[in-house]
């Protein structure tokens, strides 16, 4: 996501509203976040089919 800045305002209002909703229950929080991120996930997977972008071949 650092390369995409467009997706930060969305993703921190998720971020502070989770936080805030279920204050030290870790388990909900992870959980809130995976419906957006899954939609982020997606929407990378149809930007590198459309643009033919693969990932580097690793140095090992």
């Amino acid at each position: 996501m650092r390369a995409h800045a467009a997706e930060h305002p969305a993703y921190i209002a998720l971020k502070l509203t989770l936080a805030a909703a279920h204050g030290d229950d870790r388990q909900a929080y992870t959980l809130g976040k995976a419906d957006y991120l899954w939609a982020v996930i997606r929407r990378a997977d149809r930007w590198a089919a459309e643009t033919g972008w693969t990932p580097p071949q690793p140095d090992a």
